[in-house]
């Protein structure tokens, strides 16, 4: 009897073992995957990041086009006021020499 009380301690002892070393195991299992689905949404998350710098990157793109061409069209309007502007006062100012000579 005290033989089987022996035997069933021992097998309790290795069951046991076994029961730590399946979930030292499954542990490492757990801590693996959720380190890879970890890296994953990382991987996913920097992407977004990117995408999101390059769409505000284009948008700063264009909006600053536009208001190139708009400023530009602004200083032509302005270089053809001057323009005219300095034709009337070259006129007056050939006129005024013109009375001057005679």
């Amino acid at each position: 009897m005290l033989e089987d009380t022996i035997q069933v301690i021992k097998e309790t002892e290795s069951n046991a073992r076994n029961v730590v070393k399946d979930a030292d195991i499954k542990c490492k299992q757990i801590l693996d995957d959720a380190a890879d689905r970890a890296e994953k949404v990382k991987i996913e998350v920097m992407a977004e990041i990117h995408k999101k710098v390059e769409d505000l990157r284009e948008d700063a793109r264009k909006k600053g086009e536009e208001y190139h061409k708009e400023r530009m069209l602004e200083l032509e309007s302005e270089i053809r006021l001057l323009q005219e502007a300095a034709l009337k006062n070259e006129e007056k100012a050939i006129s005024l020499i013109t009375s001057q000579l005679t």
